[in-house]
């Protein structure tokens, strides 16, 4: 067998010679030279080699099977919508409305709004990512702890509302016509102290019936009933508490004016003097560290926008609810960009 093979390759090689021989001899040229034309040759499987060689196939030489990646491909979560729980105080609110009718709007905006309903604020507080809240006067009515926990651990994104109070008559067309000695009943709702019952002094200072005690004469914090903020009564004035539920027109005939909420078909007198400060706006409030997550940030724009719309007004009229939108031009969300 070994002899046998010599045999032939000894003869190829000599056909192949043979005809190389040849063709010089014609004057063939066939563009390079055959050492050449090998290097080349071997040049390019080199390089073809190397081109087609990849990380992983190097990783597997000598191995029968290449291993895995070990890095998994980054999930695509960009499409997923940020989920945001708004906590709304007290069963059937506007809030609570308001915020359920915007969620097909939120949603396709990237926005999975949950709306729940709580018992009490701090459960909405403590548990939720949005919520209503109070005035920045409100809180500074409590005490230093509350005070700085409220301050140091929430931020507002948005402000809501503030029902205005006034002052009304059913038998004076004007303050000037206002007595010596008037009777002013206070509704219950605005006498049982703390900022509702400052409002109502601060109305009264901007009739012009009294003054004012000096800041340094009030106490941090205070529930008051509106009478202790008087300093001087100008008009020597009376006030009277009572129940807006049982207000006739007989009994708007007794008092001389009376203070009230919102509207009222009587004449109005005196506007409040507070409803054009955000410090007694009510707001939206947040947990202080989300609002240094951007893609947490603009949810909350978000929802804070379709609360502040047309929307939210028209869901008010329809539900038969006064509301009186206040700061909806105010920009609280850039302070956190």
């Amino acid at each position: 067998m070994k002899r046998k093979s010599i045999t032939r390759g000894t003869l190829v090689f000599t056909l192949i010679l043979a005809l190389i021989l040849g063709l010089a001899a014609c004057g063939g040229d066939t563009g390079s030279k055959p050492e050449e034309a090998a290097a080349d040759s071997t040049a390019e499987s080199t390089e073809n080699s190397a081109s087609d060689s990849s990380p992983e196939t190097e990783a597997a030489e000598g191995s029968d099977t290449a291993p895995a990646s070990s890095e998994e491909p980054a999930e695509d979560t960009s499409s997923e919508p940020v989920h945001v729980m708004y906590g709304v105080v007290g069963q059937g609110s506007l809030d609570e409305i308001v915020l359920q009718r915007a969620h097909d709007k939120l949603f396709e905006e990237g926005v999975e709004l949950e709306v729940t309903e709580f018992g009490e604020l701090g459960a909405a507080m403590s548990m939720s990512d949005m919520w209503s809240f109070y005035s920045q006067a409100a809180i500074d009515e409590y005490d230093d702890q509350r005070r700085a926990l409220y301050t140091e651990h929430y931020s507002a994104v948005g402000y809501t509302t503030c029902t205005p109070i006034r002052l009304f008559s059913a038998k004076y067309s004007s303050l000037e016509e206002i007595p010596d000695g008037a009777r002013i009943a206070v509704n219950q709702m605005l006498s049982l102290g703390g900022i509702s019952s400052k409002r109502v002094a601060l109305l009264l200072e901007g009739a012009g019936l009294i003054t004012l005690k000096d800041a340094s004469e009030m106490p941090d914090y205070t529930s008051y009933y509106p009478e202790h903020y008087i300093k001087e009564n100008l008009s020597n004035i009376e006030l009277e508490i009572y129940d807006p539920e049982y207000m006739t027109e007989e009994r708007e005939e007794i008092y001389d004016a009376f203070i009230t909420f919102g509207d009222y078909d009587a004449n109005l007198l005196c506007e409040d003097p507070t409803i054009s400060d955000p410090y007694y706006w009510n707001r939206i409030m947040v947990n202080a560290e989300a609002v240094k997550d951007p893609v947490m940030l603009d949810a909350f724009e978000k929802v804070v926008e379709a609360y502040q719309s047309q929307e939210t007004l028209d869901t008010a009229e329809a539900e038969g609810r006064k509301f009186y939108p206040v700061g909806w031009d105010v920009d609280l969300i850039a302070q956190y960009r």
